[in-house]
């Protein structure tokens, strides 16, 4: 059989559209930032919550700090890389949803960032 590059993109559009309604089918419900969230270390999640508290690290790293200030916030999010443009002044009591690996440091669940298009803020309680 000789493929065409007609037949190519026919193939390669068929197979981008499976990728997509697969992963579209794996998305997860957004888990509340409440101590619920700790069933899910170890997995990718998405949380909702509003930012009570931020801290700048470095030029690449800035921490939020979701459903409480610092030391009691329920979750902090890891925002790592020089391509996320958000400023942490605007996300203040805003809510966002956040999407990655759910981990453990020192006793408190964290998510570690590194694209943009995992973070969406919402100006008020969606």
């Amino acid at each position: 059989m000789v493929f065409t590059n007609f037949m190519h993109m026919k193939y390669l559009a068929i197979l981008c559209l499976l990728f997509l309604f697969a992963y579209s089918a794996s998305a997860q419900k957004p888990v509340p930032a409440t101590k619920e969230v700790l069933k899910n270390i170890g997995h990718d999640v998405t949380v909702l919550d509003s930012v009570k508290g931020y801290k700048v690290i470095s030029k690449d790293t800035t921490l939020l700090y979701l459903g409480g200030k610092y030391p009691n916030q329920l979750v902090t999010v890891i925002i790592k890389g020089k391509e996320i443009k958000l400023k942490p002044t605007a996300m203040m009591n805003k809510w966002i949803y956040v999407t990655g690996p759910l981990t453990l440091d020192n006793g408190k669940p964290q998510i570690v960032v590194s694209e943009s298009y995992l973070i969406s803020i919402y100006p008020e309680f969606p």
